[in-house]
């Protein structure tokens, strides 16, 4: 008597279940055979008995938590999430399937781990996904912003081709010769000197137009960011102060909505402009497309440096350094009025702007032509890996280490 079973591989969703017939006196073994028959796409170039087949029971038409984590995690554990019984090739199928339940999925099936070829020894076949791994699943480390180093700043700068320049700029016009009184520093923290600098920056640098002062100092995951291809590093950490707009505060869009970040330290020292320019960046990463932002480091006293991105003839960080605190609070506030907010046209188009920051870009600007290389595709492919054929898999890692070996020079000339 003939029964039918349910099967999924692992790793596919639900919508790719497909039946089986087995006859009940049948071994397990026998089953393999059937499946790799029934999707001999699938299970190209693996022979039937390397097919791991595990016996579970989960509802098709009923919500419940295996199904749902079946949906949601490629990788789930069959034996301790799915609670599986991994069969025998010997099994018999009545052991075990004697009346399936209607509307189940009642097998999952494993892929082996490795791949079999006839055209590669194991040897072969072992270097390579070796080789494989160890160029494309490297763990990416989490770099905290207040504890950037020289070797993670130099990382990045090579990431992103991009060089730092120090300039400086002539007769900025002033318009007051108002000397702002120097902020009073106590004994205790910067941050616990919250309401006093915050009353400071409003006194001395007002701003208008529903654009204010916000502090974040509590927050120590503002500017997070996972994962983008377009940074060697995932980063976390905050600032003490940003530029938004009070409504975004209303309805806590800050990281979204950043203009400016402001670094305050009691002493301003070499390693705080590293820290800055990374916040300048992973803030115009996450924030709106419609602004560039850009870093202010100081001490509210005589130390007052600036940092932008620019495109002028190459992808450049910019820095300036005021020559004293009255040009540094009109810089600023010039920088942060409405024009200098909204629009940045006309300083663009313009070939000598006169204050630091006119011509900034964003990120995304400064990048935009940058050619996706072919290890952003070999990482999208290995997302895939779960739906390719173990024969399409095998010719992408060959292709890898091809790629990987043509460009160590002792092999390059072999390939010309």
């Amino acid at each position: 008597m003939s029964i039918m079973l349910f099967c999924l591989v692992h790793g596919n969703t639900f919508k790719y279940a497909f039946p089986v017939k087995i006859k009940k006196n049948e071994t397990v073994g026998d089953l393999k055979k059937v499946i790799k028959m029934k999707k001999p796409n699938n299970f190209a170039n693996i022979d039937a008995d390397r097919l791991i087949l595990w016996k579970v029971s989960i509802p098709f038409d009923l919500s419940n938590d295996k199904r749902n984590v079946l949906e949601i995690d490629s990788k789930v554990d069959i034996k301790t999430v799915l609670e599986g019984e991994e069969l025998l090739p010997i099994d018999n199928i009545k052991e075990h399937f004697d009346k399936p339940t209607k509307k189940y999925i009642h097998i999952i099936i494993e892929l082996p781990t490795f791949f079999e070829s006839p055209y590669f020894s194991q040897d072969v076949i072992n270097k390579i996904n070796k080789m494989h791994n160890q160029l494309t699943q490297k763990a990416i480390d989490t770099i905290s912003i207040s504890k950037i180093n020289s070797e993670n700043y130099q990382n990045l700068q090579r990431h992103l081709n991009i060089k730092f320049e120090n300039v400086t700029f002539n007769n900025i016009p002033t318009h007051s010769n108002v000397l702002p009184l120097a902020f009073k520093w106590k004994e205790k923290s910067e941050l616990a000197h919250k309401d006093e600098y915050l009353k400071w920056l409003r006194k001395y640098i007002p701003l208008t137009n529903g654009y204010i002062w916000y502090d974040v100092g509590g927050n120590s995951d503002l500017l997070e960011i996972k994962k983008d291809p377009r940074l060697p590093f995932n980063i976390r950490g905050g600032t003490n102060v940003v530029i938004v707009k009070d409504c975004d505060v209303k309805i806590d869009m800050v990281p979204e909505s950043i203009y400016a970040v402001l670094e305050l330290k009691k002493k301003v020292e070499r390693n705080h402009n590293k820290q800055v320019i990374l916040k300048m960046i992973i803030a115009d990463l996450i924030t709106a497309r419609d602004r560039a932002v850009f870093g202010i480091l100081s001490d509210l006293i005589d130390e007052w440096r600036i940092f932008w991105l620019e495109n002028e003839n190459n992808k450049t960080i910019k820095g300036w350094k005021a020559p004293s605190r009255n040009i540094a609070v009109q810089v600023i506030s010039m920088l942060l009025s409405k024009k200098g907010l909204k629009s940045f046209q006309d300083n663009l188009e313009s070939t000598s702007p006169i204050i630091p920051a006119a011509k900034r870009v964003k990120f995304d600007i400064l990048f935009q032509n940058k050619i996706i290389d072919e290890d952003d595709d070999i990482a999208r492919m290995e997302d895939v890996y779960d739906v390719m054929s173990k024969k399409e898999i095998m010719h992408h890692k060959v292709g890898v280490a091809s790629k990987i070996i043509k460009s160590i020079p002792f092999f390059s000339s072999m390939y010309i």
